[in-house]
């Protein structure tokens, strides 16, 4: 356990969240069930408007997709229609482990910051970065392990240097697949027997390939069929089995060790990460069968085997929920640990344009304009958050590291020597704040390329003004040609209409908006020190976000913009 984390003890702070005291000793006051079992349930690509519920998406449901379970969860809990992440998996993987926005963590993008299409010359230098977080990084597990919690994760990890880290150094009791070599995709969907090998993924482990056998009748019957909306699912029998589906097997696999175990009695933190529905596209037989001859009621979303392979996700989501409801599979639900049991389910970025349509959002995955950044967010824990309630308040994954340590009662690390980004949403969420209090603006920066999707730029998310007057702006500067782009999305969710070129007026009230956007930008970067590219012709970095008077005004450069299918 990282030094920061010894030697404590809490100390109130607003919203139940704790902060570490420099006074030991360290002890949990709180008996264990009186803190909430904290299960984090994360999509890999799932858009803002991929599933069937409106509640997410301010009514941008799909209308082709089938996501009953996870709609099931926003109705019970409270749906954010303004949440964000980083434009791929990696760096929101690293934000959500590390509460840190990336120039703190150092984890920008997957793989580097210079990827480029053939042919394509970079303007600038890109800087270097990490691709996986730093052995003394604090992480929320660790955070969570210190306060009493056992801990567990599965699934994609991606930000681990092995699966061994992921326990040893990030702070996770139990393991099934994270930090495998290559998790940034689900490599393959589908188990597979290989000469030297019994069936297993070739995206996780030997602790999630023990559930890598085929389907057999009476798995078909105990798992797939009560959620199976219609398919028929006999036509599983003996066919390899599902990466989503094995992941969920997993998931519950833990529930029912840590219902029987030795820390049966300690609260816990569940970590799932599905690899759908990342691409190549690979649905389930009975799925792929069903909404092949289903024709689509929603003009944007058209791919049935994307279509199939949400719904496989949303299904896997259900059996966890409902182990959760009935913890030893009896149909007694006199056990159930549900209302004491927080529940988050996100996605890590936009979804990718080669698979779905995230209009009204502009963009996809890859890029920072808000159908790359925008994700689904929902939190349900019966009792403390009202069901059926809806926050437009824009929050970042960042926020969920506070947020679970509020909800646990668990010491932050001290903040002279770990620094968190992101703020409590805990008053939030049970009906106290409309905003989560210390939370004045969104901030982004890329100092970097990702092929055609992104060049280097930094941004900047705010409300501004009161009341009914309250509109929300997004300031975005391109550093390739010192560029900004601004747009109201109260008036504009779609991106449309840069606001910039009415900007150049020098006391007009738009004007004004945008340098106090730009001055907040500045400084905010100013205070987190960030890596800036660099111009080839000198090699010094580039200069922060210049004063509007100095900057070119363009228009949007990167509309319609899609990247390569199956990238990062």
């Amino acid at each position: 356990m990282k030094n920061y984390l010894r030697n404590c003890r809490t100390v109130p702070l607003m919203a139940g969240v704790a902060l570490v005291s420099a006074f030991p000793p360290c002890a949990a006051a709180q008996t264990p069930r009186s803190r909430p079992n904290i299960v984090l349930i994360i999509a890999d690509d799932l858009g803002w408007t991929d599933l069937s519920t409106g509640r997410t998406s301010g009514g941008n449901g799909s209308r082709f997709h089938k996501t009953p379970n996870i709609d099931k969860l926003a109705a019970g809990g409270m749906a954010f229609t303004s949440a964000y992440a980083y434009q791929n998996c990696q760096p929101t993987r690293a934000a959500l482990m590390t509460g840190q926005y990336a120039p703190r963590n150092g984890v920008y993008n997957v793989g580097s910051l210079a990827r480029k299409v053939r042919g394509q010359t970079l303007a600038l230098t890109p800087p270097g970065q990490r691709v996986r977080i730093l052995p003394d990084a604090v992480t929320i597990a660790e955070t969570l392990k210190a306060a009493g919690y056992q801990t567990a994760h599965v699934g994609k990890f991606h930000v681990s240097a092995s699966p061994e880290a992921v326990k040893t150094v990030h702070g996770f009791d139990i393991n099934y697949g994270g930090g495998i070599k290559g998790d940034g995709g689900p490599g393959g969907y589908f188990a597979r027997k290989g000469p030297q090998r019994d069936w297993h993924f070739q995206s996780r482990g030997p602790e999630v390939d023990v559930f890598a056998a085929p389907y057999t009748a009476d798995y078909i019957t105990k798992n797939i069929t009560p959620f199976a909306s219609g398919a028929d699912t006999k036509v599983l029998e003996g066919t390899p089995k599902h990466l989503t589906d094995a992941d969920a097997d997993a998931a519950i696999d833990f529930l029912d060790k840590h219902r029987i175990g030795a820390e049966r009695d300690k609260p816990f933190f569940l970590n799932l990460a599905f690899g759908a529905v990342h691409t190549a596209i690979h649905p389930r037989p009975d799925l792929a069968a069903r909404y092949s001859v289903l024709k689509s009621a929603d003009p944007r979303q058209k791919n049935a085997a994307y279509a199939a392979l949400t719904e496989g996700m949303d299904q896997a989501v259900g059996r966890v929920l409902a182990r959760l409801d009935d913890p030893n599979g009896d149909g007694d639900k006199s056990d159930s640990i549900t209302n004491n049991t927080l529940v988050v389910f996100i996605s890590d970025n936009g979804g990718f344009q080669g698979s779905t349509n995230n209009t009204p959002l502009r963009g996809g995955k890859g890029m920072f304009s808000d159908g790359g950044v925008r994700i689904p967010m929902i939190a349900r824990l019966p009792g403390r958050i009202a069901p059926g309630s809806l926050s437009d308040a824009p929050v970042h994954v960042i926020d969920l590291y506070p947020t679970f340590a509020g909800i646990a009662k668990a010491p932050l690390p001290d903040s002279k020597a770990y620094v968190l980004d992101g703020v409590s949403l805990v008053d939030v969420l049970t009906g106290k704040e409309k905003s989560p209090k210390g939370r004045e603006a969104l901030y982004w920066h890329f100092p970097g390329y990702l092929d055609t999707r992104s060049v280097p730029c930094s941004v900047i998310l705010k409300d501004i003004g009161d009341g009914k007057a309250r509109k929300r702006y997004k300031l975005m500067y391109f550093y390739e040609d010192r560029h900004y782009e601004l747009y109201c999305l109260t008036d504009d969710l779609s991106e449309k209409k840069n606001l910039v070129a009415s900007a150049t007026v020098p006391t007009g009230p738009t004007r004004v908006i945008a340098e106090n956007l730009r001055t907040d930008l500045v400084a905010w970067l100013t205070r987190i020190t960030p890596s800036y590219p660099s111009d080839p012709a000198t090699g010094k970095p580039v200069s922060p976000p210049v004063p509007l008077s100095e900057a070119r005004y363009g228009g949007p450069r990167f509309e319609g913009r899609t990247g390569r299918a199956g990238d990062d």
